[in-house]
């Protein structure tokens, strides 16, 4: 499954999460389509936790405690098959 988070360019995330290009983050030139608000189950796009408000982003730290956790599940399964 893939999932995108939307945050603030300059909150410093990308420099932390990006090192092994694992976890690529879309910059200058790319375009991400939305799913509309009321899109909040599959199939599909939609909203695993939908905006509050106009503008509203997700934390840094929920997203590096995102990627932190991804990684973890990974490596666990790696490590058991």
């Amino acid at each position: 499954m893939t999932y995108y988070v939307l945050i603030n360019w300059g909150a410093g995330v990308v420099e932390q999460v990006d090192q092994d290009k694992d976890v690529p983050c879309l910059g200058v030139g790319s375009y991400l389509g939305v799913p509309r608000i009321d899109r909040r189950e599959p199939p599909g796009p939609h909203w695993v936790v939908p905006p509050r408000h106009d503008g509203d982003l997700c934390r840094p730290a929920a997203v590096r405690f995102l990627v932190a956790s991804g990684r973890q599940t990974l490596a666990q399964g790696a490590h058991s098959g």
